[in-house]
């Protein structure tokens, strides 16, 4: 949540640019990111193979394409399991290579292991949230301030185990801290745990 938030934020910045925002779910197989791209698209009609993605995608003079949560398409190592993906991607990379207007950004908590020449193409950034005390204050805060009922709970021990599993994403914690305030004191521990 944090990840793709703070892209959008600075997307929306910027004048004129198309953004293709692609969820990446567990076990989700090449031909459904497809499918997610066509719905992103607007369009409705059936794509045979990846290459009539790509020329519509190279219709557009400014555009940015972010998969969100790459890290649910990596094997163990890193890599993608889904070698037609990363395919997908170098030649989805080849072609905005030398186009500023055109981008991909790969939001991950993982590293990932190119097996083709995209390690070479690509620029790796951190985006960091909030420091832990701040990000702690900020959960127990808001945490208070949507809670109706006074649970007992331990609410420093909560907070930061919510806050390093957010990884101090200002926006993560105000939407954990609505919706712990939100569910009993067992519930929390167990979703916790």
């Amino acid at each position: 949540i944090g990840k793709s938030c703070i892209l959008k934020q600075k997307f929306d910045k910027i004048p004129n640019i198309r953004v293709l925002q692609i969820r990446c779910i567990p076990g989700e197989s090449f031909d459904r990111l497809v499918i997610d791209f066509a719905n992103e698209l607007n369009l409705e009609q059936k794509f045979n193979n990846s290459n009539q993605i790509l020329e519509i995608i190279e219709t557009f003079s400014n555009i940015y394409i972010v998969f969100e949560n790459a890290e649910n398409l990596l094997n163990e190592v890193g890599e993608f399991r889904d070698e037609e993906l990363e395919d997908f991607i170098f030649k989805l990379a080849d072609n905005f290579l030398n186009n500023p207007k055109k981008k991909i950004f790969i939001t991950t908590s993982r590293a990932i292991k190119f097996k083709t020449q995209l390690h070479t193409m690509s620029e790796n950034y951190t985006i960091y949230g909030l420091k832990e005390d701040d990000a702690i204050a900020l959960f127990t805060e808001l945490y208070r301030m949507y809670s109706s009922d006074n649970f007992e709970i331990d609410l420093p021990k909560i907070s930061e185990k919510v806050v390093k599993y957010l990884y101090g994403h200002p926006l993560a914690i105000k939407l954990a801290a609505k919706q712990c305030s939100e569910i009993s004191p067992e519930e929390l521990q167990y979703d916790l745990s």
